[in-house]
């Protein structure tokens, strides 16, 4: 095992996070962690950095943040993230610490418009990259193994990945562009 990503729910709640990551780094691994960013202060990410974590991955569902909010059921949500972002990039430039910073889009239906803004958006912040994976289903029924789309959302994530594959040509940073999901007969799979 070369490295070990600490996800959730969210995992900052967990009390005992820091030392994790330090005992993976201890054991030599990569260390990352993905986070909603509710709980990225100045504290919490200087511990991150002492610990040794490799990379944080933040969500950010919307370039506005209406859009974020409704997504995350939480009003004020969309500013945590942009702060917690800004926190994260003045410590790592205070401490001269290369931690990368990346931002994580869930697509759906709410967002999908909204990704030219999400790349233009994790520019501005100054992330090291974006990636955007396809909202999953939380159940699925014994009589069906796949999500259902319409037509009109399919036809926005082909327009959409075709515009993520111009940006990675042009040299915009993005994660996992190669693996994207295939969405195919309304259906993703």
């Amino acid at each position: 095992v070369s490295g070990v990503g600490f996800t959730g729910g969210e995992p900052l709640l967990r009390r005992d996070i820091f030392e994790l990551l330090r005992y993976a780094k201890d054991l030599g691994m990569i260390a990352s962690l993905s986070t909603n960013g509710f709980f990225l202060n100045e504290e919490n990410i200087k511990k991150l950095l002492f610990a040794g974590v490799d990379s944080i991955s933040i969500s950010l569902d919307g370039a506005r943040a209406q859009t974020h909010d409704t997504i995350r059921g939480h009003h004020g949500a969309f500013v945590k993230v942009i702060d917690a972002v800004k926190c994260i990039n003045v410590t790592r430039k205070r401490m001269n610490n290369p931690i990368r910073l990346k931002v994580l889009a869930v697509i759906n239906e709410t967002n999908i418009d909204e990704v030219p803004d999400l790349v233009e958006l994790s520019h501005d912040l100054k992330s090291d990259s974006i990636e955007f994976i396809p909202q999953q289903p939380f159940f699925v029924s014994s009589e069906s193994t796949a999500l259902h789309f319409d037509d009109n959302f399919l036809k926005k994530v082909k327009k959409i990945i075709h515009y993520l594959l111009k940006l990675k040509k042009q040299g915009v940073k993005m994660a996992k562009i190669k693996e994207c999901t295939i969405w195919t007969n309304g259906m993703v799979s």
